[in-house]
């Protein structure tokens, strides 16, 4: 366990000494009065590049499209925390403020979304804890589900499954591997992977059949360069927040927690569909930055 919260700083850790060291580079040109230092600048890239510009893909009006059928669909895959003492409205309104086509709420605190409905979720069976719990929400209906819990016997989360027109959405929560127990992310990302080859799926898993293009987002709860995010990366998914460094961090942002995500633990993984460049938001009352983007027709 701490083997693995160690192992997460490391791989992380390059965004942020590259910020360090070109900081360091620009005090000590200002201190000695000389150009040389700021050659240092250079590893500022290393940084990470900023996320592209997203607006709203528009439907008929200008707004949302009117459901899963029309144009590209406006998609999230939100870690909200069932933990959070914030206020449910704020969040209610961030949701809103998106226009979102699809939407996976990861733990759970509200249930009404305006303008979706509700199209699956586990929020009503006995759960061990209330962030074990994940819904899907969509503009005009969509063929969804929530999967069983899957992982280890002590560390075990569900995957919510939507099959949309431009690919089989995947809206990950994998186990924590800190603080408590490793033990339950390896198996469940096992799982989740022998489904998929070169980016599709091998064959039916909830509403989605084989020959889905595949699109994995949300909290992986690891980090770029684990075991997790390497052995969803080998079945075919590339990763659409690749070299966005800091610019991409998404954990912690509050909630109990400093915001100021140093950590990448949320990701936006995507095989043969057809996916913009996403945006990180701001979720009230969540510890977890999250990521909005688009999503086309099949290709």
């Amino acid at each position: 366990m701490l083997g693995q919260a160690a192992a997460a700083l490391l791989w992380s850790a390059a965004p942020v000494l590259a910020l360090v060291q070109g900081a360091w580079a620009l005090g000590c040109a200002l201190w000695w009065r000389r150009a040389w230092p700021l050659l240092g600048l250079l590893v500022l890239p290393l940084a990470g590049l900023p996320l592209g510009g997203w607006g709203p893909s528009p439907g008929p009006s200008g707004g949302p499209s009117a459901g899963p059928s029309a144009g590209r669909l406006r998609v999230a895959v939100l870690n909200v925390n069932a933990f959070s003492e914030a206020p449910a409205g704020p969040l209610a309104e961030a949701i809103d403020a998106l226009q979102l086509d699809v939407l996976v709420m990861v733990e759970h605190r509200v249930r009404e979304v305006s303008g979706l409905g509700l199209a699956a979720h586990n929020f009503d069976a006995p759960l061990p804890r209330p962030s074990y719990g994940s819904g899907v929400w969509c503009r005009g209906g969509c063929a969804a589900w929530v999967s069983p819990l899957v992982g280890s016997a002590d560390q075990r989360m569900p995957l919510a499954v939507v099959r949309l027109p431009g690919a089989c959405l995947l809206g990950l929560h994998t186990p924590p591997p800190a603080p408590k127990d490793a033990s339950g992310i390896g198996p469940h990302t096992r799982w989740i992977a022998s489904f998929i080859q070169e980016g599709r799926l091998k064959r039916s898993l909830g509403p989605c059949r084989a020959g889905d293009g595949v699109v994995a987002a949300g909290d992986l709860n690891h980090v770029p360069g684990s075991a997790p995010h390497r052995r969803l990366r080998a079945a075919g998914l590339r990763d659409a927040l690749a070299g966005r460094g800091l610019f991409a961090a998404s954990w912690p942002s509050g909630s109990g927690f400093p915001n100021l995500p140093v950590l990448r633990l949320d990701h936006v993984l995507v095989g043969a569909a057809d996916v913009d460049a996403p945006r990180r938001v701001q979720i009230p009352g969540s510890d977890h930055h999250g990521f909005v983007f688009t999503l086309g027709a099949a290709p």
